[in-house]
């Protein structure tokens, strides 16, 4: 049967339960603005379903808040 919208895949309960880990790596900005030359942020690969989080970290006295930065399901 042909549809207009695809439907979401089925989840894989298998993959979910045995791959509770998350890959997480520290970056910075490769920028030249002053304001920005600080920012640190986590990038977090969630393997069970395979979604990813940019979180940025605190800073003092920078102007920016900490927490979820970007969401990629």
């Amino acid at each position: 049967m042909y549809r207009l919208v695809a439907k979401r895949p089925k989840k894989d309960y298998f993959k979910w339960m045995d791959n509770q880990i998350q890959l997480r790596f520290k970056a910075r900005l490769n920028t030249q603005k002053p304001e920005d030359m600080n920012r640190q942020f986590i990038i977090v690969f969630f393997l069970n379903n395979d979604t990813l989080g940019i979180y940025e970290e605190s800073q003092k006295n920078s102007g920016f808040d900490e927490g979820k930065f970007l969401e990629i399901k």
